[in-house]
């Protein structure tokens, strides 16, 4: 478990704030010295093909809908859709007290959508329509349905309107402190912040019901009448089946929601530093090292669902329809059980007593974790305790240590957030990297770049010296057309495996990964390779490329704040509520990074 965290950690530290020099030219750093690269693209053009698709089954359902008209989809506006997706990324050498280089580096990746579509077709006029017949020649053709006045249901072309806005911001900031003798790092300081919001308004959408009717027919002419539910084929060829009712309402939904998430850690490396770049990089380097780390942190997450507006309570007076109110003594049922059964109380609001949900206001904004967690902290330590032996399971032993190291982890509620640390790990913890082969790529402008791959690879042990070194084949060149190709011959990626046995993953931004690339002499990131292969039918490649440090800065403030995830300048302000500056599975390209690279099974090239 040890091993899985430090190279996690060493994951983030090279993604995220990889900066260094070639510390064999004796070059130094300067206070103020900047490097930053970003890239910013248009999301609805890569999503053309995956809109297409979705009006296509629109129209075909629509050909279907039984309304005694042709029944296509008799047009669409797209009007003013567009949206974005950036990833721009900047680092600042900020000081160099005590002889400690302190570098702070800012990752921003966000999504910023606005959709604003109207589609006009032909449906039921408004109403509830008794005692309807419906009449199908034969099947597969259009058929009418028929009042008791032998009139049909009257038909009307409607524009439907579907309007809404999603907003994604992942901001990650890295402070690092590194020797200046061989740049060895001594600290980190991880701060994660992420915001998400996104709302949909549709209007004039026909939400119909349809309630069967039992139609008694004597069939087989023996005097008793017959109960049908499907349909009845007559003598002329056609079919019939009657129904109570047909209910039209044309619908008017609004709804909003909202969530943060936010995590902090610092790492302070307290025997020997880590060392995280041995420059000059090379191909097919490999080294490791050991080190021991204290960690601190802590952690929270809210979500916020806004009361929809429906047209059964326009009046956002929701909370009184008998099926919310089922929901909320269902809410009410399930805390009262976890007081008196687990020992655990929800208390919101502070009164020492489980509460009681009978309203909106009282399940949201949610926190996560929630003051209640104390006592769910305290069953935990019950759990572990070594002094109730009954409750261990048969053939198990207690784990002395194991309990004697929660405590010591200190985890705790802090301000409704998981709170943790310091702590020391108790042993000593082996890291180790390599680098691929020497890639290259071209920017928008036809600017060439190479860089390096810097992979976390396993560690070697005593007993696997000596076969690591019958392994070292040299491998051939990378290609950045196959991201999966690092010049590593004879490994075999077992992620895509597992990924398959879990079933396909849908959707155009799927499978998205950003890789780093990192200059050979400096350290410093060389260029990104961001890679989409479900955004289009051929895939989506897009290298982001060195800018200017102040253009970076100003589209992260601009477009990136977690706290206020619609705050962005690159949509128009006529699709998005107003905000402060007047206006769907990504997390973080980095984090996902550093977990994707675990999967890799490295081989041992040794120097």
């Amino acid at each position: 478990m040890n091993k899985v965290a430090i190279a996690m950690l060493a994951s983030i530290v090279l993604l995220l704030a990889p900066a260094s020099t070639a510390v064999e030219e004796a070059a130094v750093f300067n206070v103020g010295d900047t490097w930053a690269l970003g890239h910013e693209f248009d999301i609805m053009e890569e999503l053309d093909p995956f809109t297409k698709e979705i009006l296509e089954e629109l129209d075909a359902e629509i050909a279907n809908n039984p309304t005694g008209e042709p029944g296509d989809l008799m047009g669409y506006s797209l009007n003013e859709n567009e949206g974005v997706i950036g990833v721009y990324y900047t680092s600042e050498v900020v000081d160099d007290f005590d002889e400690q280089i302190h570098i702070k580096s800012e990752e921003a990746f966000y999504i910023h959508t606005a959709i604003d579509t109207s589609i006009t077709a032909v449906f039921f006029q408004e109403g509830t329509y008794n005692d309807v017949e419906k009449r199908c020649v034969d099947e597969g053709d259009e058929c009418t349905y028929t009042l008791p006045d032998g009139t049909e249901i009257p038909t009307e072309t409607q524009t439907a309107e579907i309007g809404g806005n999603f907003h994604y911001v992942t901001k990650v900031i890295t402070e690092t402190w590194w020797t200046q003798d061989n740049f060895d790092m001594t600290k980190m300081e991880l701060t994660l912040g992420m915001g998400m919001s996104g709302g949909m308004k549709l209007q004039n959408v026909p939400n119909e019901t349809w309630e069967l009717k039992m139609k008694e027919v004597d069939y087989d002419d023996d005097g008793y009448p017959d109960a049908e539910e499907e349909d009845c084929e007559y003598d002329d060829g056609e079919e019939t089946c009657h129904f109570e009712y047909v209910n039209t309402v044309m619908e008017t939904a609004v709804l909003d929601a909202a969530a943060e998430a936010s995590f902090h850690l610092v790492f302070e490396f307290d025997r020997d530093p880590l060392n995280a770049l041995d420059l000059p990089l090379e191909a097919n380097e490999y080294w490791e090292g050991e080190t021991e780390v204290t960690v601190s942190g802590d952690a929270g997450v809210m979500i916020d669902i806004e009361k929809p507006v429906l047209s059964i309570c326009p009046d956002l007076n929701c909370d009184q329809l008998p099926e919310i109110q089922e929901l909320y003594e269902g809410l009410t049922m399930g805390i009262e059980e976890l007081h008196e059964n687990e020992g655990i109380t929800v208390d919101r609001d502070g009164d020492g007593l489980p509460d009681v949900i009978d309203a909106w206001d009282d399940i949201f904004p949610m926190y996560v974790p929630e003051n209640w967690m104390d006592d769910a902290f305290q069953a935990i330590l019950e759990a572990i305790s070594c002094e109730d032996d009954d409750s261990a399971q048969e053939g198990e032993e207690c784990d002395e240590r194991a309990e004697e190291e929660f405590e010591k982890l200190d985890l705790r509620i802090e301000d409704n957030r998981f709170a943790f640390g310091p702590y020391d790990v108790p042993v000593t913890i082996p890291y180790a990297f390599e680098t691929s082969d020497l890639k290259s790529a071209q920017a928008d402008d036809g600017t060439p770049y190479t860089g390096y791959q810097i992979i976390p690879s396993e560690p070697t042990s005593d007993e696997e010296d000596d076969e690591g070194d019958d392994d070292r084949d040299d491998g051939e060149g990378g290609d950045l057309d196959d991201p999966t190709d690092d010049g590593r011959a004879g490994e075999e990626d077992e992620s895509d495996d597992e990924f398959d046995d879990e079933g396909e993953c849908g959707g155009p931004l799927c499978e998205s990964e950003l890789i780093w690339f990192h200059n050979a002499e400096t350290g410093q990131p060389a260029f990104m390779q961001m890679d989409m292969p479900n955004a289009k039918e051929d895939g989506y490649s897009v290298t982001i490329a060195p800018i200017a440090a102040e253009q970076a800065e100003q589209k992260i403030d601009a477009n990136a704040d977690p706290d206020n995830p619609e705050k962005n300048n690159v949509l128009s302000s006529s699709n998005v509520e107003d905000s402060d500056d007047g206006l769907l599975g990504l997390p973080g390209f980095g984090l996902m990074a550093a977990a994707g690279s675990l999967m890799l099974a490295g081989r041992r090239f040794r120097k």
